[in-house]
């Protein structure tokens, strides 16, 4: 199944002999994208759904990066079935130690001789996989590079559910030394080693939120929500196993304005925080108030 029709057909199918290890399963032939024409033979491969998500960073760490951590500590040499137009996606394979060679993207069709299908750990589960989770952090910032020392840093968003008054907000981040991240003007190499060495991370919430999970241990992660997508679970995984201490921040309503409502040519998703309350904590955590629970 998939979205947009019928995905992939799957015949014959078996426990794979180290089920164990790869929570993962083989079946004899696979045809994938089966209304498209005539396929091209591949001998092995896994195919990482669902791909119309694996462009979000954040849905491709948490729900296709784990999959591939599995194979690839298990030996797998084969090749992956891809969304191989998104940079996410291939950047985060040659991080994992991935070639090129071992990339087919998912247009198709593809009669798969031996497809190999990594069980789902959904992400709500993840933390129950924490030797999985210490894999994949090790495995990217060693290839990204980390870096020496400690910044604080703000990971703009691009898009929707943007801050409506990010001026006003940048303005009075300048007071904390705070850098900024704009992901979409880096690699993701260059994103994970800029993360690496962050003690204090805000954000809105999306995609890029992610980039938390490469911050330091027991360190702080600020994030922003509008009241229409108020979402605390999503990095649920990260707070609890890096122990970070999370500062959740919603929405401003000003009088008399209704939700959703911003400035004009702004989307009906963005939204206001209240500068003076993130100013407020940002000037208690500079008076090293919170090293109280970070040394803790």
């Amino acid at each position: 199944g998939g979205r947009g029709g019928r995905a992939f057909i799957l015949r014959e199918s078996f426990n794979h002999e180290h089920s164990e290890e790869l929570l993962a399963q083989a079946v004899s032939s696979a045809l994938l994208h089966a209304d498209r024409g005539e396929p091209t033979v591949l001998d092995e491969a896994v195919p990482l759904y669902p791909l119309w998500s694996l462009g979000n960073l954040w849905h491709w760490l948490f729900e296709s990066m784990p999959k591939v951590c599995l194979m690839e500590s298990a030996g797998y040499k084969g090749q992956y079935i891809v969304n191989a137009t998104s940079k996410v996606v291939l950047e985060g394979l040659e991080l994992m130690g991935v070639g090129p060679e071992r990339i087919v993207h998912c247009a198709g069709p593809h009669l798969i001789r031996r497809a190999v299908i990594p069980h789902v750990i959904y992400w709500s589960g993840l933390y129950e996989h924490k030797r999985v989770l210490s894999t994949i952090r090790e495995r990217l910032l060693e290839a990204a590079g980390a870096l020496e020392g400690e910044k604080r840093c703000f990971i703009r968003r691009i898009g929707t559910r943007c801050l409506l008054n990010e001026a006003e907000l940048l303005a009075a981040l300048h007071a904390y030394d705070i850098e900024v991240l704009v992901p979409e003007e880096h690699s993701l190499r260059a994103q994970i080693s800029f993360m690496s060495n962050a003690g204090l991370t805000l954000s809105p919430h999306g995609a890029n939120s992610a980039l938390a999970f490469f911050q330091q241990r027991k360190s702080v992660f600020m994030e922003f929500f509008g009241h229409d997508h108020i979402n605390n679970g999503c990095n649920l995984i990260t707070i609890k196993f890096l122990e970070l201490l999370y500062l959740p921040v919603t929405q401003t309503v000003l009088s008399g304005q209704p939700l959703g409502v911003g400035a004009s040519g702004a989307g009906l998703d963005d939204y206001r925080i209240d500068v003076d309350l993130v100013a407020a904590i940002l000037g208690n955590i500079s008076s090293n108030i919170y090293r109280l629970y970070v040394m803790a």
